[in-house]
């Protein structure tokens, strides 16, 4: 997505978000640029996702890296993440 295979509207930031929302369980991520820990925390409604359909999204994402087409780079030791 964020390279810009295709017509995409959303841009980097924006999938970021999506892909932290997803993460955090939560409909809304806003991004900030510094770190502030005196800020309270921001917490959006939940997303509303089961279990399984939670764990489909996250097996279809891991998926593309590791049997899609982006699979001969991210196999590669070179980017391997251990664990």
């Amino acid at each position: 997505m964020a390279i810009g295979q295709g017509f995409i509207g959303v841009t980097p930031i924006q999938m970021a978000c999506f892909v932290a929302s997803l993460a955090r369980g939560e409909t809304t991520t806003r991004p900030t640029l510094l770190h502030d820990p005196n800020r309270p925390p921001q917490h959006s409604e939940p997303i509303g996702l089961t279990p399984a359909q939670y764990a489909t999204i996250v097996q279809g994402m891991e998926g593309c890296t590791t049997h899609g087409t982006a699979s001969k780079i991210f196999n590669s030791s070179t980017f391997r993440i251990p664990g």
